[in-house]
């Protein structure tokens, strides 16, 4: 639909004169109350205001059958009067008899109006006959006294209509001086042409497009109004307009001469230009710059546009290549794109210009070939106002950073294994000097097969937009990924860039190649019809036929202070296996002699450990106590009573509180393999020595806890306290820099007990999402380590979102050491986080594939070949493209090792009666397995999981009458993948 929004004639000066549409203006006058009696031949109709010509309404040019209005006013009433030219008199529809019922089937005209500052829209129909149907703002419950009279003086031309419309029937009476938006309109059903004095462009009831009567004490009149279809350049209207008395007025086309004229009975001729814009010509009579009468009809040349588009396109361009500095690659093709708009708009302005100057029509070849160029070269323009690309993920983008080369991005191609997280990242630049505001759409996965495209309706990737952060240290960095949210706007300042992350479902679906769509489309653009051009990116999924589980068999700690479920279920979505909970355990109050002092009162601290007990079990990891449950004991209750380090008193309270936690832990269901206690955070030295003393307490109460030592020992630190621990937690940065490095993983190694390994940064957010967070499994897998522990989930000092907000202890200053920003109710994500989760999933690839290799001839080769990729990795990350190449390298390697042996499903069958959908198969080896089923007809998928087993069957319950397709996903502890199709449809 054409906007109601400006539509002007071609202008020499450069620029838009007005962005309100151009509506048609007259002044009516005062007269006597006629008597409608159908005949026009009361003095108040011979010098009355006229209206014509009328158009087509949905400006395709002037209409084929012409329709006048005469109209004045007095104190009671408008007064008005259709004559209705009809060259098939005999033809026209008349058939309705009841007022308000189906009137508009019939040959009619209708008047609009609209009371100023009141958005009610009254609307008048009336037939041949001088049958209406009224209506305000659509209540056919209106029904004004009006009074009415078919034209009995037409004669066989055509047909009319007299009619009073009193001021009683509105909310007001207008005054002399007033304006109201008044449109008149007329459906013809003989060729079922649809005309107006000014075309709304669709509906007639769209009062934007209502032209202007202005209630004068004079009318200005118009005798005369001839036009030809308008041409391109100079074009001619014979025109006559009757005045009042000393009246003067400039009458102009706009961009064209003025010409003055006064009180004459005279036709001018008034010469005009089109060319700038194809909608509609406007001719107006002003004076003293006010307008005291306008007509607005349909230019009909065609697309004449370009020059408004590509002025447009050159204002919002203007300053961008200097903006760009001088050793900026965009800044050449840019200034190159620019001269070249500049230049076509140029020729085609000449063009056009000469032809004005010598009062003749363009050739209509040389106006298209010029306005090709014209149109070709702002829609270049448009495109480079805002550019699509990507970046490595985990490489920092900056608030003013442009790409470095024209070439947009059109299509992102990812490479997944089932049930694993994605990621991708298009980067937004806004190089014009306006804002944009795109709104962003997502189509759901489809799984394109050779016979087949299988639509996933709902399964689509997140969206999110990375916003920056200021850091103690360090560079400002795009770290915080906001959702988009349900509206999907984005808005981008002029000169900036946004990056949109993509993360794609972590669900298991079927091997194969998915494509989804994103759309980007700009939105409230100042534009005269049409906007700036969308942009799409296809982003493809390719599903590689092994399943990553859901959790890792290594252990993945994560020193958090989770408060809520939302932060649990977060760590558990981003692969934790073991849960944090503080070893600052609840006690009694203790006497001097440390007897005990009443109860011992669990309840706040069982709400949060059940929390975090639910997702260890589901991530098939424990609990760890965590910070050291010796060093929380004397740091509090020790010091607190005033007891010494294991002196009797000391001794006797830690000995009753630790017993009653421990029973109360088997109370909560816990085993001993649910949990682990941390002794002593990172001891060293004199804490050594008070670690390995209370071990000895804590060995002697219940030696089946398995205890847990973190820090940067030595050898021979390691070896003193080996005999009290189950667990190790090493510093990686310690291991990786020691010079003592191969002896101390030997030590590790020759233990025979887990050994993870942490890191520990106060300026988080200053760290490589690479290195510091994707890197770190793959760091610790080059160190053959069990696990790997990060540090901190949201040890935040202050507000996460501001890092100079951290309180000084001891004269030092900290910033937020977490990985994730709180949100409304759970945390917000970040690239770092996101990175962490990528590299877990390395790291299970990278066992996955090893596992798939052992027993295999080549055992030896595809080892090295494995350790090699480790160590590429591990000794290059200053290459962000790495970690992704040798990713993508074991996902190929295995699963050409899996195809070895692969997993078959057999002896598959089906069976649907009494509302029931029975599925049954077997595997060749024991596996899980999910099915998937659907409504026939619909695109919401179903699914049942089936455990382990080697025989499966499913069985669900179906809506009367319906039908279902299907298919199975299996997989088995190797992480082979098969599925079967329905194929009985």
């Amino acid at each position: 639909m054409r906007q109601a929004i400006a539509s002007l004639c071609f202008v020499l000066t450069y620029g838009l004169l007005s962005v309100q549409a151009a509506v048609p203006l007259v002044h009516i006058g005062q007269g006597p109350r006629p008597t409608i009696d159908g005949r026009l031949d009361e003095a108040g109709w011979r010098d009355c205001a006229r209206v014509f010509p009328f158009v087509e309404n949905m400006g395709k040019g002037l209409a084929q059958v012409q329709t006048q209005v005469w109209l004045y006013y007095d104190a009671q009433a408008l007064y008005l009067a259709f004559e209705c030219d009809e060259p098939a008199l005999e033809e026209i529809v008349a058939d309705h008899t009841v007022r308000d019922r189906d009137v508009w089937r019939d040959d009619c005209v209708e008047v609009f109006i609209q009371i100023p500052d009141d958005i009610t829209v009254y609307h008048i129909l009336v037939n041949s006959e001088g049958l209406t149907s009224d209506s305000k703002f659509g209540n056919y419950g209106w029904d004004p006294k009006l009074d009415i009279a078919p034209r009995s003086d037409v004669g066989t031309s055509g047909w009319g209509i007299e009619m009073a419309i009193p001021w009683s029937e509105f909310e007001e009476t207008p005054k002399p001086g007033d304006a109201w938006r008044i449109n008149f309109t007329r459906q013809r059903k003989v060729e079922f042409e649809r005309s107006a004095w000014n075309a709304t462009y669709g509906t007639f009831n769209n009062a934007t497009r209502f032209g202007t009567v202005v209630f004068a004490k004079t009318p200005v009149v118009q005798r005369v109004l001839e036009v030809a279809p308008p041409v391109l350049g100079a074009n001619h209207a014979r025109i006559q307009l009757d005045l009042s008395p000393g009246m003067k007025a400039q009458l102009a086309g706009a961009g064209g001469p003025a010409i003055g004229i006064g009180r004459t009975t005279e036709p001018v001729d008034l010469m005009y230009p089109v060319g700038l814009c194809g909608d509609e010509v406007v001719l107006t009579a002003q004076v003293d710059q006010e307008p005291i009468w306008r007509a607005v009809f349909p230019c009909g040349v065609g697309d004449a546009r370009a020059l408004e588009e590509i002025g447009r396109a050159l204002e919002a361009m203007q300053g961008t290549p200097a903006r760009l500095g001088a050793d900026h690659p965009l800044r050449a093709p840019l200034s190159m794109a620019v001269a070249q708009a500049q230049e076509a708009e140029g020729n085609l302005r000449q063009a056009l210009e000469q032809s004005v100057a010598q009062d003749r029509s363009l050739d209509v070849e040389t106006f298209q070939a010029l306005n090709e160029a014209v149109k070709t070269a702002s829609a270049q323009l448009n495109r480079m106002r805002w550019m699509l690309w990507t970046k490595n993920n985990w490489a920092n983008v900056g608030r003013t950073e442009f790409p470095v080369d024209l070439e947009e991005i059109e299509e992102i191609e990812v490479t997944s294994l089932v049930n694993e997280y994605e990621h991708a990242n298009i980067v937004i630049s806004n190089l014009a000097n306006v804002p944009l505001r795109l709104r962003a759409d997502l189509s759901d996965l489809q799984w394109r097969r050779a016979d087949e495209t299988i639509r996933f309706a709902g399964v689509l990737p997140e969206l999110f937009v990375a916003d920056w952060q200021d850091v103690v240290k360090g560079p400002t960095v795009a770290d915080p990924l906001l959702p988009l949210g349900a509206a999907g706007r984005l808005d981008i300042p002029a000169g900036e860039s946004r990056q949109l992350w993509l993360t794609l479902p972590a669900v298991d679906l079927p091997p194969g190649r998915y494509e989804c769509v994103l759309s980007l489309d700009p939105i409230g653009q100042r534009q005269i019809r049409g906007s700036l051009p969308g942009k799409t990116v296809t982003i493809a999924l390719d599903i590689q036929p092994l399943r990553i589980a859901t959790s890792p068999d290594f252990a993945v700690y994560n020193w958090d202070y989770a408060s809520n479920e939302a932060y649990a279920r977060d760590l558990y979505e981003h692969k934790v296996t073991f849960f944090l909970a503080p070893t600052a355990i609840p006690t009694p109050k203790f006497d001097a002699q440390g007897n005990a002092l009443g109860e011992i009162d669990y309840t706040g601290y069982d709400r949060l450990l059940r929390m975090k007990l639910k997702y260890a079990k589901k991530a098939g990891g424990q609990i760890l106590f965590a910070y050291g449950i010796l060093e929380s004991f004397h740091e509090s209750i020790g010091k607190k009573y005033g007891f010494e380090y294991r002196s009797d008193a000391w001794d006797r309270a830690f000995r009753l509180a630790y017993t009653s936690w421990l029973a109360h832990l088997k109370a909560l269901g816990m085993d001993y393999d649910d949990f682990c206690v941390q002794v002593w955070d990172e001891a060293l030295l004199e804490e050594l020595d008070y670690t390995v003393e209370g071990c000895k307490l804590l060995r002697e109460i219940d030696p089946r806890v398995r205890l847990v030592m973190d820090g940067c020992q030595t050898v021979a630190d390691v070896k003193r306290i080996d005999p009290y621990i189950d667990v190790w937690i090493p510093s990686l940065d310690f291991l990786l820099k020691s010079k003592d490095r191969d002896a101390l993983l030997k030590t590790y190694h020759d233990l025979g007990e887990p050994v993870y390994c942490y890191t520990c940064s106060v300026n988080m957010k200053s760290q490589s999402p690479y290195d510091y967070h994707r890197l770190k499994p793959w760091k610790a897998a080059s160190l053959g380590m069990d696990g790997v522990c990060f540090w901190a989930y949201n040890s935040w000092r202050g507000d996460p979102w501001d890092d100079y907000d951290g309180a000084p202890s001891s004269g030092t200053f900290y910033a937020d050491c977490g990985v994730v920003y709180a949100g409304l109710g759970g945390p917000v994500t970040s690239r770092r986080w996101e990175a962490s989760r990528q590299g877990i999933e390395d790291w299970q690839i990278i066992r996955m594939t090893k596992r798939l290799a052992d027993g295999t001839p080549d055992e030896k080769r595809l080892d090295a070949r494995i350790e090699k990729a480790v160590r590429a990795v591990v000794e290059n990350p200053g290459k962000l493209e790495l970690a992704q190449q040798h990713r993508v390298d074991l996902i190929c390697m295995g699963t050409q090792l899996a195809a070895r042996e692969p997993l078959r499903i057999v002896d598959c069958q089906s069976t649907s009666a009494k509302r029931k959908l029975r599925v049954t198969f077997s595997t060749n080896r024991p596996a899980e397995a999910r099915l998937f089923y659907r409504l026939v007809g619909t695109d919401d998928w179903e699914t049942r999981s089936l455990a382990m087993a080697r025989n499966h069957k499913a069985e669900v319950t179906l809506p009367p009458e319906a039908e279902a397709d299907w298919f199975v996903l299996a997989w088995d502890q190797a992480g082979r993948v098969t599925f079967e199709r329905d194929t009985s449809r």
